[in-house]
């Protein structure tokens, strides 16, 4: 029956699911209840609960995508493809020397500059933001996050924005690290091919200038990362807000097989459903299962900071070695998503091929690296023997091991 399919999930500040499979035990209990003469009454118990909680779901889907549409501002920060010029004017050396102080609010301006040259000042509060890359034992440039002062609501790039992170280089001075930051912004790029449910972004070329004069100007690559409410919004959706446990068997099955093969793909373990690590998690209605949607790509192999490299090998594993952390499936239900793969192939390698800031050395080795990813699934059968190593089985995304 119609009923029994349908899954109706409420969030409640505990994330108490209601599905509709306690619908079918109430009516099945019923059927015990109610003698020969009374199926009739209990088919109309039926067809109202049936069209109880399809109206329900229908209500609050239409309802959430009317939200997010109104809420869904026009943002052209990320609509350009080019390279935006900025400068941003702060207090450099008193932030790398309060690195620890969480709370540490450093004023600045943000000025970017038209495609004419024409300049366009914004107030900021610059802040240290992240983990590892915090650490100047790391980074001696931590990555940072921009919050706006000015009234921007007219501005053309950031209207309506309250912050953003903003990606840096983490080492001064050296053009190898200017390369890590441009990879991991085209690992972004890459997954924008794969799903629309993914982060936007917006490449930089910043100067940072020190507004005391005691440091000299940095220059680098940079990038901007949409927020994740705006990337909810622009795919008519909303955040899973929770710090619970997100369970795979509850996650749209499409979306994390797509994002589990990427992450295989780039090299990249630095990710968990079960921990809600590097991972947000997005519902466009009421009815529909969580989409995941992946982020902080830095520790990838097709990055290869090395930092990572460090860390692998102080920890005596495989630089090379990746592993498939997605769901276990049979080699049928794998194909489908092998020729998806297959059908984005000439985008992903045409994104590289024509991004004219990566060297030639960098474009090689990574085309290289998925020429080896396209190899592995053209024969679905090995594929599918070397992801059964790792793949979480049916108890364990019960289990969510």
């Amino acid at each position: 029956m119609i009923y029994s399919v349908i899954k109706v999930q409420y969030i409640f500040h505990n994330n108490i699911s209601l599905h509709i499979e306690y619908i079918d035990k109430f009516v099945n209990r019923l059927q015990i209840i109610i003698s020969a003469p009374g199926i009739f009454i209990m088919i109309n118990i039926r067809i109202v609960v049936c069209k109880t909680f399809i109206f329900l779901g229908i209500y609050f889907s239409f309802a959430l995508i009317a939200y997010s549409q109104e809420e869904n501002p026009d943002y052209d920060l990320f609509k350009s493809q080019q390279i935006l010029k900025i400068h941003l004017t702060f207090h450099i050396d008193s932030l790398l020397n309060n690195r620890n102080v969480d709370t540490k609010d450093h004023l600045g301006i943000l000025t970017y500059f038209e495609t004419d040259g024409r300049p366009t000042d914004i107030r900021v509060i610059v802040r240290i933001r992240g983990n590892f890359r915090k650490n100047p034992d790391n980074c001696s440039f931590p990555p940072l996050r921009l919050d706006f002062l000015t009234d921007n609501s007219e501005d053309r790039l950031f209207r309506g924005l309250e912050w953003l992170k903003l990606v840096t280089h983490c080492q001064t001075d050296s053009s190898k690290f200017e390369q890590f930051v441009l990879q991991e912004y085209l690992l972004y790029k890459t997954y924008n091919i794969i799903s629309p449910f993914s982060f936007n972004v917006r490449l930089l070329d910043i100067k940072y200038i020190d507004s005391s004069g005691s440091v000299p100007t940095i220059q680098s690559y940079g990038f901007f990362i949409e927020r994740p409410k705006q990337m909810a919004q622009r795919n008519n959706g909303e955040l899973v807000k929770t710090t619970d446990v997100i369970f795979y068997k509850d996650l749209d099955k499409n979306s994390l097989v797509k994002l589990s093969l990427f992450q295989y793909m780039i090299w990249n373990n630095d990710w968990s459903v079960a921990l809600l690590h590097n991972v947000k998690f997005v519902k466009t209605t009421i009815i529909s299962s969580p989409i995941p949607v992946p982020y902080d790509f830095d520790w990838a192999g097709i990055v290869s900071a090395p930092y990572r490299v460090r860390y692998i090998t102080d920890n005596e594993e495989n630089v090379a070695d990746v592993s498939y952390m997605g769901i276990c499936l049979k080699k049928k239900e794998l194909i489908p998503f092998f020729d998806f793969y297959f059908g984005v192939k000439n985008k992903i390698y045409s994104l590289y091929r024509d991004f004219p800031y990566l060297d030639d050395v960098q474009k090689e080795r990574t085309l290289h690296m998925y020429d080896d990813f396209y190899s592995l699934i053209k024969k679905p059968a090995k594929a599918n023997s070397k992801f059964k190593e790792t793949c979480f089985s049916k108890k364990s995304v019960q289990e969510n091991k």
